[in-house]
């Protein structure tokens, strides 16, 4: 299976795209023209929507970047006092982001500034964000109406909630890959339920299909227990301010992505970026166009579940594969 992030690189090393279009429910929703002296030219006003698109893609900063770097200097500085092993705890809107990598590597070159040691962090993952995405990823849709003929797809394709779910499980499984992770994975809860006519016999129990702020409360309390039964020194990242307050209220060391600034004029990007910013499209938009080639997100029964699908609108059964090998992060 041809890896799309090659297919990518071709594109941009052999004949840059001068035109990237992105679709919704049948409309096209993002314009984007590419040329050589200002490379991104916007039709209508989406500026907050590509804004959005290189915040998502990790291309631009948090507002709060320099906040951030000095709360993981200090972390790094008293983990090393405590003689404490650091650990950066993931929330599950940050597995939706290509930031986490940028704060490794800034973990990394605190302790070698600074100790003259390479060490890199721990990276934590709640059992209760496997959950959320996997409870994200399985929306799906019947096969959309409103695709071009030209696309040849399933009987039933992810909808743009499961297309997030399954892109967060993607990136999980790429930091597992890359990193030393820990699944903090205290007991998941059950719910008990009882019809009226049942009050009297045994209880019966069920697996919940927990909201977002249930969730969020899971993953804030499997990181809190973690840190008390073990010798760890924990920062919790998030892109929610109140849930880092209330990791916080929690006794966790926390600190919060502040959504970047609006952009006005981005130039210079390399081809890697490039090619995330397609990727990005592609999971947060039903299809999208390079030039006259279309390419879509796609379900793959037959395929490895860690990876992601998409297909190429060349009229053929012919899927495009992004491995968690793929050197694009």
């Amino acid at each position: 299976m041809r890896s799309l992030f090659l297919e990518f690189k071709d594109l941009f090393e052999k004949k840059p795209p001068s035109v990237i279009k992105a679709f919704k429910n049948g409309k096209e929703d993002l314009c984007i023209t590419v040329n050589g002296t200002n490379p991104f030219e916007l039709e209508g006003s989406e500026q907050y929507r590509f804004r959005d698109l290189l915040w998502r893609a990790g291309i631009i900063e948090p507002a709060n970047e320099k906040e951030i770097r000095e709360t993981i200097a200090a972390v790094v500085s008293g983990s090393f006092k405590d003689n404490r092993q650091l650990a950066l705890a993931l929330d599950t809107s940050i597995l939706l982001l290509n930031h986490i990598n940028r704060y490794v590597k800034h973990v990394e070159r605190e302790y070698r500034r600074r100790f003259s040691l390479t060490r890199l962090p721990i990276l934590l993952v709640a059992q209760a964000t496997q959950y959320e995405l996997h409870h994200m990823a399985s929306s799906e849709r019947s096969k959309p109406k409103h695709f071009p003929d030209e696309f040849v797809l399933p009987s039933k394709t992810y909808n743009l909630r499961g297309q997030r779910g399954k892109f967060g499980a993607f990136m999980l499984q790429t930091l597992m890959d890359r990193y030393p992770l820990i699944m903090a994975k205290p007991g998941f809860p059950m719910l008990m339920l009882k019809t009226e006519k049942d009050q009297e016999k045994p209880a019966r129990y069920s697996n919940i299909s927990p909201t977002s702020p249930v969730f969020d409360f899971l993953i804030v309390e499997q990181f809190t227990q973690l840190s008390k039964m073990t010798n760890m020194e924990i920062l919790f990242l998030t892109t929610d301010a109140n849930l880092s307050k209330v990791a916080s209220q929690s006794g966790l060391k926390s600190s919060y992505l502040d959504h970047g600034h609006t952009i006005r004029k981005f130039e210079g990007l390399g081809n890697r970026q490039m090619i995330w910013i397609l990727i990005h499209l592609l999971w947060s938009y039903d299809f999208i166009y390079v030039d006259d080639t279309g390419y879509c997100m796609a379900r793959n029964s037959t395929g490895c579940g860690a990876n992601l699908y998409f297909k190429k609108s060349n009229g053929e059964k012919r899927y495009l594969e992004l491995d968690v090998d793929d050197r694009v992060f």
